[in-house]
């Protein structure tokens, strides 16, 4: 009976490993080297598709008042192709979810240029729109906050070639299941990710001190993915 168990718990174990790598390897280049069928810590993709197979070569993109949803300003970006991953630890529901945007030949730096002004509009937006809330809202929200830490944290940093922009919630008190809203500009392949990390009803983590050990270890070793796919596309050019 025990022999029989194992068996069929790593023949199961094989299965599902089978299945992600099938997953990834749907993917062309350069998109499967930046959704990899698991990170270095057990975050393991579940699912990865093409969202735009017929999709316009043109995508509007607006910028949005603080105010009302009405947009103030809208632009054009190049789209050749988007693709999205969905990934979660084992026993958990999806944590990570990518959406993998490339830029038409040459128009990289404009998209970056417009991605980047437009996910910033959109975080101030929601900063404005918690700070409106009522007293009472805000107690809620803001427990366990450090003093004068803000709910949500807007932040932008670069890594030689890779650029990372950063909205952060602090409280998981927050209305929605969105906690964290990264950007990711990468030049080499042109690329423009998203990144979101969730709260499902399996969440991987408890408390805000939870999540934020996984935010900064996910988003090294994303960094690290990405510029390990940056040589590989190099090569792959050659």
């Amino acid at each position: 009976m025990k022999v029989w168990l194992a068996r069929y718990f790593y023949s199961v174990i094989a299965a599902i490993a089978m299945q992600v790598g099938a997953h990834a390897e749907e993917l062309p280049p350069p998109q499967r080297w930046v959704a990899p069928a698991a990170f270095a810590d057990g975050l393991a993709l579940l699912r990865a598709k093409n969202d735009c197979a017929d999709c316009p070569k043109l995508q509007e993109i607006s910028f949005l008042n603080l105010h009302s949803a009405t947009p103030y300003r809208t632009e054009k970006v190049s789209l050749q192709s988007r693709y999205s991953a969905a990934y979660a630890y084992p026993g958990t529901h999806v944590f990570v979810m990518l959406s993998i945007e490339q830029s038409a030949a040459g128009q990289f730096s404009t998209d970056a240029n417009y991605g980047r002004d437009a996910f910033i509009k959109e975080c101030e937006r929601q900063q404005y729109q918690l700070s409106q809330q009522g007293d009472s809202a805000l107690a809620v929200y803001q427990r366990g906050l450090a003093a004068g830490q803000a709910l949500i944290t807007l932040s932008m940093q670069k890594f030689d070639k890779i650029e990372l922009l950063s909205c952060d919630q602090n409280s998981l008190t927050i209305p929605g299941n969105v906690r964290s809203r990264l950007l990711w500009l990468e030049p080499v392949m042109g690329l423009r990710i998203r990144m979101n990390f969730t709260q499902q009803d399996e969440a991987p983590f408890k408390d805000m001190p939870q999540l934020n050990v996984l935010r900064q270890r996910v988003t090294s070793q994303y960094l690290d993915i990405l510029q390990k796919a940056q040589l590989q596309f190099t090569r792959y050019q050659q």
